[in-house]
């Protein structure tokens, strides 16, 4: 069953929260999927980005959140060495997750592919992201869509990830 994919509004964020919560308690490890909050969810609907939604049946089955960090100091552009303006040119495709009984469709890789064509279309140039090391399932949705590895750091206060790069434009 294919799923039908939409930009998220403001009364989806605890739908988009509940999945959130169902992937970090199906997670092999603690470490391995970070769940956000709620308010989280609903900040980047509302101002900090925008949220891809997969849907069946009308119902929210998987997600991807970006984020436009601009010149905040967690920027990932600051990575690769952009400075100025070019940070601006940075998005970050953010946390993903698809229930556990939709995954191994490709959803995963059709939000990416949604999120970066809407990038593409408003002028970012470098899609960056990260992901714990042993999230096989990510690594290889992204490298498929062309994400490279960049290097290998703790972040959000502690957790190993890998940082991934696309340029896109």
């Amino acid at each position: 069953m294919s799923a039908r994919l939409r930009l998220a509004e403001l009364v989806d964020a605890q739908s988009i929260h509940h999945v959130m919560t169902v992937a970090g308690a199906a997670a092999a490890a603690p470490d391995l999927y970070y769940v956000d909050t709620l308010e989280f969810v609903a900040d980047h609907i509302a101002r900090e980005g925008f949220i891809v939604v997969a849907e069946v049946d009308s119902q929210i089955v998987g997600f991807q959140i970006v984020r436009r960090p601009g010149s905040a100091d967690d920027n990932l552009g600051l990575e690769i060495g952009l400075s100025g303006a070019d940070l601006d040119a940075v998005a970050h495709v953010e946390s993903a997750a698809v229930l556990p009984t939709h995954r191994g469709g490709g959803i995963q890789r059709a939000l990416v592919t949604e999120a970066e064509r809407r990038l593409v279309e408003l002028g970012y140039r470098w899609l960056m992201c990260t992901v714990h090391p042993d999230n096989v399932h990510s690594l290889r949705n992204l490298r498929a869509l062309g994400f490279e590895v960049i290097g290998t750091r703790d972040k959000y206060g502690g957790y190993r990830r890998h940082i991934l790069l696309k340029t896109v434009g």
